[in-house]
């Protein structure tokens, strides 16, 4: 297996950034999510887009062979998991779990107790692997109005 490595995001890998979250969301999502509702989801998604992030929170990038493949972006303000995908062509070899530890390892140092987040249904069980429990279904509303269905999770004792 290729190396990967784990570094803070910067502004010239909101391209990238974008292909994984799009790709994500287009190709592992299908099952759970409607064709609207994907579309909904993933066009709304832009480059600049992840500027306010990077520079407001701890924006991580898995990158392998010199290309970002996963993100993920953790706000250590409210403990909050805010986002992790992986781009599909490099989903299920643990690239998703070695960008959640490093997230748990900035959580622990900064003497958080406990981290949330909102999980797509198709990320339940990968985040239940992790420590987090399922908590109550709830309803994300994009802009236009579109409804994307998710689980409020919570792990304890980050």
């Amino acid at each position: 297996m290729e190396t990967v490595s784990i570094r803070l995001a910067q502004p010239a890998d909101c391209a990238s950034i974008l292909e994984a979250h799009v790709g994500a969301i287009r190709e592992l999502c299908n099952a759970e999510y409607s064709q609207t509702q994907l579309a909904a989801w993933a066009e709304r998604l832009t480059p600049s887009g992840y500027l306010p992030a990077i520079a407001k929170n701890t924006f991580l990038v898995a990158e392998k062979e010199g290309r970002v493949v996963a993100f993920a972006e953790f706000a250590p303000s409210r403990g909050e998991v805010v986002a992790m995908y992986v781009h599909p062509k490099h989903a299920r070899c643990g690239i998703g779990t070695m960008l959640f530890r490093e997230i748990e390892r900035i959580a622990v140092a900064q003497g958080l107790k406990s981290m949330q987040l909102s999980s797509s249904l198709s990320a339940v069980s990968f985040y239940e692997r992790l420590g987090f429990i399922a908590g109550a279904r709830s309803v994300h509303r994009l802009g236009n109005g579109t409804e994307i269905p998710c689980v409020a999770m919570t792990k304890l004792d980050a």
